[in-house]
């Protein structure tokens, strides 16, 4: 498979030979420093091992043995790429449950290309409507919906979802009614609802295709989905860094990310978003990045 000009089993080959390159991808990864991943990646010599060079990124040095031996199964790394059972509905289940108590200490909306207001606001929620927002987690967003609407929100994690009644409480002038759902298998009507949210969520899913047609399923013909998430970028280069880094991401999340502790979250790193909306027939009319990388993007969509 290429991405660009690169050749991504060149790659895979050379990584597997020399398993500490994740340092170094992680650590360009992390500041974002387009410059020093493109130099990185040109001065790679494919024929040669990698000169060894002191280890930098914090979780990488905490973490070598096992991203090491993930980097090197024999199924890490596929030519056919599929983003349905990529992950595991346990395995997410288990992750949320255990980080319940620090997830909001660390994506609450303190990092600097989080968009929360920014992404509900684009709803653009007239009073009245019914607005869903699948996979609400601990609930973090609340707070930022308008009070003449009618908040639906669903998780299929019942600890993640307490969280989330917890806060509701402290809402009283909203609202709220939260449910445990699984949003591929949501129980609601179609044309149940006039706007839905999705944040941090396609990500995280075992099958982002069908969570997008069930959505689309229960929005109103004339309805809007704003998408806040983690995807795969248009840059040559960071996506080359998202492909290797996809099976490390699968089990120890967002490491990349030197403030975020291993295994806080599940996540697929090289979502390709725009292709699975088209494929579950969203057309979109505002997608914008808020990251240097361009991984993090907010998507405005309707049907």
């Amino acid at each position: 498979m290429k991405i660009g000009k690169y050749e991504t089993q060149e790659f895979v080959r050379y990584l597997r030979q020399n398993p500490w390159l994740m340092d170094r991808i992680l650590t360009f990864y992390g500041s974002f420093d387009l410059l020093g991943l493109r130099e990185s990646f040109e001065k790679l010599d494919f024929s040669s091992p990698l000169p060894p060079q002191p280890l930098r990124h914090k979780n990488y040095i905490e973490n070598q043995a096992e991203i090491d031996r993930l980097v090197r199964e024999p199924n890490a790394y596929a030519e056919q790429l599929e983003n349905k059972d990529y992950l595991r509905d346990d395995y997410i289940k288990e992750l949320y449950s255990k980080s319940v108590g620090i997830y909001d200490i660390i994506f609450g909306g303190e990092w600097v290309y989080e968009a929360r207001k920014e992404t509900v606001d684009l709803l653009e929620a007239k009073p009245g409507e019914r607005i869903l927002e699948v996979a609400v987690g601990t609930g973090v967003n609340l707070s930022y919906y308008p009070d003449d609407c009618e908040i639906t929100g669903i998780d299929y994690c019942e600890a993640t979802l307490q969280k989330a009644i917890e806060r509701a409480k402290a809402l009283l002038e909203k609202r709220i009614t939260l449910e445990l759902m699984d949003v591929l298998e949501m129980t609601f009507p179609e044309n149940s609802f006039d706007k839905v949210h999705s944040f941090y969520f396609l990500s995280s899913c075992r099958d982002p295709l069908r969570a997008l047609e069930q959505i689309r399923r229960v929005c109103q013909p004339d309805g809007r989905l704003v998408i806040f998430d983690a995807i795969k970028s248009d840059i040559d280069e960071v996506a080359v860094a998202q492909y290797l880094f996809r099976p490390v991401a699968r089990v120890l999340g967002p490491i990349y990310l030197e403030f975020c502790p291993p295994r806080l979250l599940p996540w697929d790193s090289f979502l390709d978003l725009f292709v699975l909306l088209e494929k579950a027939g969203f057309r979109v009319e505002k997608a914008k990045a808020t990251d240097p990388y361009r991984t993090i993007n907010i998507i405005q969509c309707t049907l």
